[in-house]
């Protein structure tokens, strides 16, 4: 539950999470450039491992697709 209300999944109903005097719920919906696994992490079954990469790609937007090609192929995927 902590690292859900650290990362701002969940908002807790007493307290409150401060990153760099920035209450999260409040004045940040997330913290900025935090990325988090809670508990499996897993891909979608039915979609190619380039499309589980466009899609959490669009989360952020932060590569390209040639990227991600690259990068696909760098791990033998």
């Amino acid at each position: 539950m902590l690292l859900r209300a650290i990362s701002g999944l969940i908002f807790p109903d007493q307290g409150r999470v401060t990153i760099d005097g920035n209450v999260i719920g409040k004045d940040l919906d997330f913290p900025k450039d935090m990325g988090i696994l809670i508990g499996y992490p897993d891909f979608i079954s039915y979609l190619s491992a380039f499309d589980n990469l466009k899609q959490l790609n669009h989360i952020r937007k932060r590569s390209s697709e040639e990227r991600m090609h690259e990068v696909l192929k760098e791990v033998g995927l």
